[in-house]
């Protein structure tokens, strides 16, 4: 099946990719850049000793830079010497994020989150680098037509492929390589370019402008399904067109469905908590649930959901949750009623049907 899958994309994009076949997803994906370009490797449980544990622990989802940099200062560089460092994390200021991902998970080549074979868009994006470094205030008119464009590009990505999205958001990277984001989450989904530009405007003005830009993005996302009229993920399936139902109006039908929000309810809600979620599928989780999010200064949000209002923190130099934050996240959750089994209602439902 690998090779297959290597010769239609080979035929279908005339370029070559590189597949790993493991146990699990986290194994498969430090497979897959074990024999670049172009190459087809196969790990089993076996092969965990002598071909993952001599690999750096960047290899590892979810170990970034700073991770990184801990654990060398523990004197750990590999991913055996991960997996075999559990007592000399016991006692480490740095124990609550490493001492989890020495704990016969990661480091031991276990993944328990399960295989999904679909998804929906986390969200939809057009952005450009210029030629040159852009000054924003002597080059405000060719950035203005630019960012008014990418809105344009999105909007009718959006409709082209009958999506629609409430959060909007904003990416730059300035002439020293920084990059920054700023989002907007609005009351309903959208796919007008009007909207889209004037929420992006709110977002751009959050960003200090004062380092020539190197690169400028638009974004579209948290949670919107396809569908013939463009319906919000949350709109259930038999209502008139136009009419969105909240599941949380009425707790006892359930939210609607969907396999891919569903599943990961259930890896939040898994012992031991996994650290390796994003903060995007989490915001699509959010929007999906029909929850109302703001943002507060720094990395903070403000949630409401079914009339329990919390705060949650988004990572501040990743897109990956870490242990924490996802314990805090299923607690809000628990409070606000969305938890795996609220889906129980209507599938029992469909069955006596």
């Amino acid at each position: 099946m690998a090779r297959e899958i290597k010769q239609a994309v080979r035929q279908t994009t005339g370029l070559s990719c590189s597949i790993g076949l493991a146990p699990n997803k986290l194994v498969a994906k430090i497979a897959s850049e074990l024999d670049k370009p172009d190459g087809l490797t196969v790990v089993t449980g076996h092969d965990i000793a002598t071909r993952i544990w001599p690999l750096p622990v960047r290899r590892v989802n979810g170990i970034g830079p700073k991770a990184a940099a801990k654990l060398a200062r523990l004197g750990i560089a590999t991913i055996g010497e991960l997996a075999a460092a559990e007592p000399a994390l016991a006692g480490a200021a740095v124990r609550r994020r490493l001492r989890r991902l020495a704990g016969c998970t990661a480091a031991h080549g276990h993944d328990e989150r399960p295989v999904v074979t679909y998804s929906e868009p986390e969200s939809i994006s057009r952005e450009t680098t210029f030629e040159r470094d852009l000054h924003a205030v002597r080059d405000r008119a060719t950035l203005s037509r630019i960012f008014t464009e990418l809105c344009l590009q999105v909007a009718e990505d959006l409709r082209r492929k009958r999506y629609a999205g409430r959060t909007i958001g904003v990416k730059l990277r300035f002439d020293d390589f920084r990059t920054v984001t700023r989002d907007l989450t609005l009351p309903a989904p959208t796919d007008e370019a009007a909207t889209i530009r004037r929420a992006a405007g709110q977002c751009l003005k959050r960003v200090e402008l004062s380092r020539r830009i190197r690169l400028l993005g638009v974004r579209v996302g948290a949670g919107t399904q396809p569908g013939g009229d463009r319906q919000p993920l949350r709109q259930r399936r038999g209502c008139p067109r136009g009419r969105r139902v909240s599941w949380s109006k009425s707790a006892a039908k359930g939210p609607p469905r969907s396999h891919k929000h569903e599943q990961l309810l259930k890896l939040i809600f898994h012992d031991p908590i996994s650290g390796n979620i994003h903060w995007r599928e989490i915001e699509s989780l959010l929007s999906h649930l029909g929850a109302e999010i703001e943002s507060l200064s720094g990395a903070r949000i403000r949630v409401k959901l079914n009339r329990a209002e919390g705060i949650l923190h988004r990572p501040h130099h990743s897109n990956v949750m870490n242990v924490q934050a996802i314990k805090h996240l299923r607690e809000y959750l628990g409070r606000a009623g969305a938890t795996p089994s609220m889906y129980e209602a209507p599938r029992e439902a469909e069955r006596k049907a």
